[in-house]
């Protein structure tokens, strides 16, 4: 059973008790109080070929996850979001994806076993002293990786990470995230919760044991599987901090999720993109770890699980108390491979997901999901069943009724979306603009780059939008929300590339800003090839271009009446 979390982490228990329960009225069959499947007997292991890394076996836990609707829903959930609009092939899914995140999560993992055996039985040792048996202990302990693989992605919803920043806004996940964060001591978002409560649920559970009473051939292997752990893994940590090094498996800065996207994405847009994965594999190692525990997130992680490791206090080298741990890193010979996959991220930032196509169409979803939430909270819906909405809807949601509602907005955007008929950008700004606004514009730019301050400057730039077009435009509205969506108009801020964890998977002193200038790299592409952007549907462009103007004015500072002529959209 899963830990209970529901004394200091309510709001998660809470998030996971809703899962179970839609799991359970969703999918009777699977889920629900008398469950039919699995009917037929399982095979111990099957294998499933993967486009990018070939032909793979999964055993039959995996393939009872595999099997269910609770993953085969990812089949219909685009990877890219709306990427394929612009590249027409890049209709991969989250569903192929996590099957490949599986794959690589496994192999990194392998190849610690074959080249670094001996450090593994040290700490199979230490948490479980007196042990004989090795080979169960990594059986369970890769099992365990490949489902927190399997699952990672399983809290998605419509076009990924569009819909994403719809349902963050949702206080019950809102305040969820919060307690995850707090439960794992680092940062995690909305979609992270609900992929970590899916795996902590009781429906899962019980699925896997039914699985394991219907294998075939030879008596059916013990499953000794601990789902907490797995849970944990998700979200980058484990049950015990010498397991460290598993979490970051699944998720840190070099992580199998990213080494399976950044392949598959380009792959299937069709860029000529590559990262040399076996010399990874061949450098990648485990290394002793103090894991700093200042603010006593992980003595409180360690308790609500119960393994209790021992905390160690501060000392000279260490400022804060910490845990012996162990993560993953490289060497300095692995600077290459990551050199190329930095290369990776900064290319499909700048050819896939800041695409101003891309960004017009994600955009346009995201606005079209708000003003549904919008309705549906009008017509009585709490927390809870929006959060069950988001959990079942798919991409096919768009061209089913989910958003064909009696609202004249939500009914103009979803056509607008199924024709492709998309915005286009009327300005586009960059640090580097060469015109004699340059320094004000950097400043803004800057300031949009704070956590703190991109919220409120972005609302502040909409706001004058809507203000000089409520002038123009009268008959459209008064407010800025029926302005802004009658012309389809919003100041579009996306998230820049961010390296900020790389240092730590380096061994030693050796730093990656000392052979590779990735700082110098993301500053190059924020001035150059990062932009904000102003856009709106096309019949409104000339109204939409005199309100830029206007909110340049108001909100950066910018008095030349030219300027706009100069960083506007041009037709392609």
């Amino acid at each position: 059973m899963a830990a209970d979390l529901s004394g200091q982490y309510p709001k998660l228990e809470q998030v996971t008790r809703l899962v179970d329960n839609w799991l359970s009225s969703e999918y009777p069959d699977y889920f629900g109080p008398a469950p039919i499947h699995p009917v037929l007997e399982l095979r111990s292991s099957k294998v499933i070929h993967d486009n990018l890394w070939g032909t793979n076996a999964f055993n039959w836990l995996e393939l009872a996850v595999i099997d269910s609707p609770l993953f085969q829903r990812l089949r219909n959930i685009h990877q890219t979001g709306l990427a394929y609009f612009v590249y027409p092939c890049a209709h991969h899914s989250r569903f192929e994806h996590s099957l490949g995140v599986c794959i690589m999560a496994s192999r990194v993992f392998d190849s610690l076993v074959q080249q670094h055996e001996k450090k593994l039985r040290r700490i199979a040792a230490e948490i479980y002293p007196g042990s004989q048996d090795f080979a169960a202990i990594i059986t369970r302990w890769r099992t365990e990786l490949r489902l927190a693989a399997l699952l990672h992605d399983t809290g998605h919803s419509i076009h990924s990470h569009t819909s994403e920043q719809v349902y963050s806004k949702i206080p019950l996940l809102a305040e969820a995230a919060k307690e995850l964060s707090r439960f794992v001591g680092t940062e995690k978002g909305e979609g992270e919760v609900l992929s970590f409560c899916i795996s902590r649920t009781e429906a899962l559970q019980k699925l896997l044991e039914r699985a394991r009473a219907k294998i075939t051939g030879e008596e059916a292997p013990e499953t000794a599987v601990d789902l907490t752990n797995t849970s944990l893994l998700i979200v980058g940590r484990s049950i015990y901090p010498q397991l460290q090094f598993l979490g970051d498996i699944v998720s840190s800065d070099l992580d199998a999720d990213k080494l399976d996207y950044l392949l598959r994405d380009a792959t299937a847009a069709g860029l000529p993109l590559r990262y040399d994965l076996e010399r990874y594999l061949y450098t990648v190692d485990i290394s002793p770890h103090k894991l700093s525990d200042g603010e006593e997130y992980l003595q409180q992680l360690y308790a609500a699980v119960g393994t209790n490791p021992e905390r160690r206090p501060a000392s000279s080298d260490s400022k804060y108390p910490f845990y012996n741990g162990y993560k993953l890193q490289l060497p300095r010979q692995a600077i290459n491979t990551v050199e190329q996959i930095i290369i990776c991220k900064f290319m499909l930032f700048s050819y896939i997901y800041h695409h101003k196509k891309v960004r017009a169409a994600e955009g346009m979803l995201a606005r079209l999901i708000r003003r549904c939430v919008k309705k549906w909270r009008d017509e009585g819906s709490d927390d809870a069943d929006l959060i069950s909405r988001f959990l079942q809807m798919t991409d096919h949601s768009l061209d089913g009724d989910t958003f064909r509602l009696t609202d004249a907005d939500i009914s103009t955007y979803r056509d607008r979306l199924v024709n492709r008929l998309l915005p286009r950008q009327v300005i586009g700004l960059t640090s580097s603009i060469a015109h004699q606004e340059r320094a004000k514009v950097s400043r803004f730019m800057s300031d949009l780059l704070q956590r703190e301050k991109v919220r409120q400057l972005t609302d502040t730039f909409e706001s004058a939008l809507a203000e000089d077009l409520a002038r123009a435009l009268p008959h459209l509205g008064t407010t800025s929300e029926t302005v802004l969506t009658a012309t389809g108009c919003w100041f579009d801020v996306p998230k820049a590339p961010d390296f900020r964890k790389l240092e730590e998977l380096f061994v030693g002193e050796n730093k990656i800003t000392s052979v590779f200038p990735v700082t110098s790299w993301i500053q190059a592409y924020i001035s150059y090839r990062y932009h904000v952007r102003v856009f709106a549907f096309s019949e409104y462009i000339e109204p939409v271009e005199h309100a830029t103007r206007y909110a340049c004015k108001k909100v950066i500072g910018i008095e030349d009446a030219n300027f706009v002529d100069v960083v506007k959209g041009k037709r392609k």
